[in-house]
């Protein structure tokens, strides 16, 4: 051993020891999900159709599993929406549940039922279910059933314009992904820790990154209340890639 070297393995050692300790390894980057990296991926690994035709239920990585699910959604879409051919795949409950939710708004015109965010998470919970796993051209389809439905014109002025960002984010629009999520984000002060926020700072920082602009997405990021939250883990490593602009 290079005696000038020998330091670096006792570090290296002590390191070792106290990730036995703590239960922890490289592995812990498996817990940060498929979808952050398809956050950044405009050219889907399922951007045709003879890929999509290949993903199976039984695929073994998750990313294909939830592709699988993904394009079950796009076939009922295509069915109801478009009068295409009877759906192939079979979905499981909570994507039928899903869909049923999303789509709720044909029939719930009330004030009622338009006030508070239940919708407005079902919304967002499709959004993470079919944008990241689907090319562009395949998801009109949903955005066209949301914003044809008789209640559409009665959303709140800002359930529109979620609608109008997850469709911007289904379209690759970044430019406008970027307007859109800082208007709908708090405009000065402590971003508080909501699901919401999450998903917005998610998209902002994503934009952000697609523009190269790390003095925003700085100063964007040191507003979040949870910044410190080993829960938010791929929301951290989305603001080390806006904020060192080392996503290329």
């Amino acid at each position: 051993m290079h005696p000038g070297s020998s330091w670096q393995i006792r570090v290296l050692d002590l390191g070792a020891a106290k990730a036995r300790f703590l239960q922890q390894s490289a592995s812990d980057l498996l817990k940060l999900g498929v979808n952050e990296i398809f956050f950044l991926n405009d050219i889907q690994l399922f951007s045709n159709a003879a890929a999509l035709s290949d993903v199976g239920e039984k695929h073994p990585l998750e990313v294909g599993r939830n592709a699988h699910v993904a394009i079950g959604i796009l076939q009922y879409f295509n069915w109801k929406v478009a009068k295409g051919p009877v759906p192939t795949i079979s979905l499981p409950t909570s994507a039928v549940a899903l869909i049923r939710n999303v789509r709720s708004i044909r029939d719930q015109c009330d004030q009622i039922s338009l006030k508070g965010d239940a919708w407005l998470f079902q919304l967002i919970k499709l959004a993470n279910a079919v944008v990241p796993y689907l090319p562009q051209d395949a998801l009109e389809q949903i955005w066209t059933d949301i914003e044809t439905a008789s209640c559409y014109k009665k959303l709140p002025d800002e359930y529109r314009q979620w609608i109008s960002l997850v469709r911007s984010w289904g379209e690759r629009d970044y430019e406008k992904v970027k307007r859109l999520s800082f208007e709908l984000l708090p405009k000065q002060g402590i971003i508080a820790a909501s699901e919401k926020n999450k998903f917005l700072l998610r998209l902002a920082l994503v934009s952000l990154i697609k523009h190269s602009d790390d003095e925003t997405a700085k100063n964007l990021w040191f507003r979040y209340a949870n910044i410190q939250s080993k829960e938010i883990l791929s929301l951290r490593l989305l603001a080390a890639l806006a904020i060192s602009n080392g996503y290329k």
